[in-house]
């Protein structure tokens, strides 16, 4: 539990059920520190006791724009629409202390470059163009794969 009023705890997430499928549709949480792992605590939860408790399986998702919620679904086994027109393929680079913002820094590969450079989601990370990138981060690899703007299924 995080969050100022133990009454109204800040962190909740949705999903749709659909049948025998529990949809997940997203997560919000407020005040909760960094080292609290929330989004991974509450994928946790949701993926290994709230859907077998429910006797439900993961079902299709609605559309991912966070890159660490599309790490972990794919880690929970879920794959990305990649025919979808909003989909992107992108770089999640390694956090650096020079940051402003506690966003994740990414950079696009291949894909919807219009969707993924929309203003519209600059609140859920930053992008580092790929121009400076070798100046901002001069490895030969400096990013892990990550698809976004695009729903997952199992």
């Amino acid at each position: 539990m995080f969050g100022e009023n133990a009454d109204k705890p800040m962190a909740r997430l949705s999903y749709a059920r659909l049948g025998k499928k529990a949809c997940f549709a997203g997560m919000l949480f407020r005040d909760a520190p960094s080292d609290y792992r929330a989004g991974t605590s509450m994928l946790e939860y949701f993926f290994e006791e709230v859907t077998p408790a429910l006797g439900l399986e993961p079902g299709t998702t609605s559309v991912i724009r966070k890159p660490i919620i599309a790490l972990l679904l794919a880690k929970y086994g879920l794959e990305p629409d990649v025919t979808s027109e909003t989909w992107s393929h992108v770089g999640l680079l390694v956090k650096r202390g020079t940051t402003s913002r506690n966003h994740p820094a990414l950079h696009f590969v291949k894909g919807n470059e219009s969707e993924f450079n929309d203003d519209r989601y600059r609140r859920y990370y930053d992008i580092v163009p790929n121009r400076e990138l070798p100046y901002m981060y001069p490895l030969a690899s400096p990013s892990r794969r990550v698809d976004m703007h695009t729903s997952y299924t199992p």
